[in-house]
């Protein structure tokens, strides 16, 4: 019997600090807000470039994009992923009549 309380009892135990490292975790700070900055995005078919207007973090503002990944996607569309050096992405779609979409 007393190991099955002492087990119980370390469950608890366990559980309480889990939950506590938890709780911990969701205090910290803020996501930095965003601001809206153009990119200029270059059609990798036509290449034509574009500016658009994306929402970046305010860490990212002042920074240019590297082309992570060119894809083709749904419909002859051109799916480009441009990466900033904080870690955000921004997706744009090229449709096939040149309209731009960022996601």
């Amino acid at each position: 019997m007393n190991t099955f309380k002492s087990l119980a009892i370390l469950a608890v135990v366990a559980s309480a600090i889990t939950f506590a490292a938890n709780a911990e975790a969701g205090t910290c700070c803020a996501p930095p807000p965003m601001v809206k900055t153009t990119l200029c995005v270059v059609d990798p078919c036509s290449c034509c470039a574009t500016k658009v207007c994306v929402c970046v973090p305010c860490c990212c503002k002042d920074e240019t994009p590297c082309l992570a990944c060119c894809e083709r996607g749904f419909l002859g569309r051109r799916v480009l992923t441009y990466k900033y050096s904080c870690g955000h992405c921004v997706t744009v779609v090229v449709k096939r009549n040149g309209a731009v979409v960022v996601r």
